[in-house]
């Protein structure tokens, strides 16, 4: 049974929406899949915002920062983690 999976983009934009995130604010995203999540809330809270994503999987966190930094998204913070304890 997989431990992960992608949600449709449909879905993702009414999860953004439902947050209303600001420009500025600090978002901890548990579970970080490909990290697509993640760049898409960095772009909503901007350069005064930040975004940590965290994921159980050691291998999934590898990737994920390879991912993200291959598209320019620097500054978020990718922990390999429980994200049970935040």
């Amino acid at each position: 049974m997989p431990t992960s999976f992608t949600s449709p983009s449909s879905l993702v934009a009414r999860i953004l929406e439902l947050l209303e995130l600001q420009p500025g604010l600090r978002v901890l995203e548990i579970g970080a899949g490909t990290g697509y999540n993640a760049a898409l809330m960095q772009e909503i809270v901007g350069e005064d915002g930040h975004v940590t994503t965290i994921d159980i999987q050691e291998d999934l966190v590898a990737q994920t920062i390879r991912l993200l930094r291959a598209a320019g998204y620097e500054r978020i913070e990718v922990i390999a983690g429980d994200g049970f304890y935040g």
